[in-house]
Formats: C-alpha cells, structure tokens, sequence
C-alpha cells in the first residue's frame, strides 16, 4: 500500500499505521517530499503540489494535516524494516514560516481572537482547532530544530580555560524554560 491520499486521508493513515506499527518504507515511500512540497511561500500548506511546488492557496485545514503528518513521519524510530529510508527522511519542511503563517491567521480583537482558515477571510471556530492546535507540534518541531543544530554547531568545538558557554532555553510561545 502506498499512499496516495488526501492530506486529511494521508494524515489518517499514518495515524493508523503508527498505532498499530505498521509503519513500512512502501506506505511512507516519498510522502515525506509530497508533504514539503505542498507549503506555499506563505508558510501555510496548499492541497496539492506539482514538481514540488505548492499548487493551491495555503489553508488551515491542509496545514494542520501536513503538520502533524510530518511530525508522525520525523518521530518514525527506524527498526530494522525501515532501514532502507534515506538518511534524509522525512524532507524538511520550514517550520519557522508555518509559524509565522499560522501566527498571522489568528483574528484580531473584532473578531473575537478566533482563527481562519485562509488569507483574507472570517474567522471560523473550527481553525481554532486546526491552526490553533498546530502551535504545540510547531514548537516541538522547532525545539527539535534547534537541537540539532546545536548538536552539529558544538561538534569539534573546543572550549578553552575561561571561556563559559551559557545556553539559554527559548520557546516560541513565551510558556517558560523548556526542560
């Protein structure tokens, strides 16, 4: 089985799959680059892509999917059947331009601070759900980020008498020091 699904249906799937690890390469083969290739310059995710370019408008709804779907994909721990996933996998997406666009569809005070599903139009309760939902997978999906580039920055460093390094925590969110 290898799936050719809607976002929605691709996100369900992998759901699924991983509940009931069946997780293999065949049914995640090159989701990972449908998923990347579908966000749009904004930031959000579009329903469709052709040769890597997003071809639609971003949307709440198709954002949230590619999100979690992409989160599910990179908390994939390889056994041994999945092995023959590139070392690549899962494509990265640009985590910090969702945030901005998922940022940027949230209402003003007008509008009750709800969120919409596209640029340019009303606010709906249910992107409360979808886009506002998102914001927690976003943040980890940051921190992971920012782990590994500071796992690949502090390789081969040395650390000569004297000097001190001094990591500060950050989040996205202003919700206190990560642990």
């Amino acid at each position: 089985m290898v799936l050719k699904l809607t976002r929605s249906g691709t996100y369900c799937a992998l759901i699924v799959a991983s509940l009931l690890d069946i997780v293999t390469p065949e049914l995640v083969h090159n989701v990972d680059k449908f998923i990347a290739g579908c966000q749009t310059y904004e930031g959000g995710f579009a329903c469709s892509s052709f040769g890597g370019e997003a071809m639609a408008e971003a949307h709440g709804g198709y954002t949230s999917c590619s999100i979690f779907s992409h989160f599910l994909l990179s908390s994939v721990q390889p056994p041994k059947r999945l092995e023959s996933l590139s070392a690549d996998f899962p494509v990265a997406i640009d985590v910090d331009s969702a945030i901005r666009w998922s940022a940027l569809m949230q209402g003003d005070a007008g509008e009750a601070g709800g969120f919409r599903g596209r640029a340019n139009k009303l606010v709906d309760g249910c992107y409360s759900w979808w886009v506002g939902g998102s914001f927690p997978i976003l943040e980890e999906l940051r921190r992971r980020e920012h782990e590994a580039n500071e796992e690949s920055s502090t390789e081969g460093a040395r650390i000569e008498d004297g000097d001190e390094w001094a990591d500060e925590a950050t989040t996205a969110f202003n919700r206190g020091e990560l642990s």
